[in-house]
């Protein structure tokens, strides 16, 4: 397997994962009311567009011949740390937010 096909694979796996979390992030949002859900509404559109970019880094990194994954590698992957750094920001924000909410219950 080749550097480009192992990325590929790897992003892939993150992609799912994420497509699980904004699936649970949204139906959890739906339960908020107020400034918290519009907090959060906002978060999980900001997560969405992440997604989003992963997806098309993808799709990028698959239709890629291996000179030009060569001169894309470097770029493609600080791009998805810094989506994958971002996203867990959220994720790590809204776990906060719901147990500050249930310890106040």
């Amino acid at each position: 397997m080749t550097s480009k096909d192992a990325f590929a694979q790897k992003l892939q796996s993150q992609i799912d994962e994420w497509q699980v979390q904004v699936a649970d992030y949204q139906q959890a949002v739906q339960q908020h009311s107020g400034n918290l859900q519009a907090t959060h509404e906002k978060n999980l559109e900001a997560v969405k567009m992440a997604l989003k970019q992963a997806m098309e880094i993808h799709a990028q990194v698959c239709a890629a011949n291996e000179d030009v994954w060569k001169q894309m590698q470097t770029s493609a992957e600080k791009n998805i740390h810094q989506l994958a750094n971002g996203w867990l920001d959220v994720m790590t924000s809204f776990q906060v937010g719901k147990y500050t909410r249930r310890k106040r219950s």
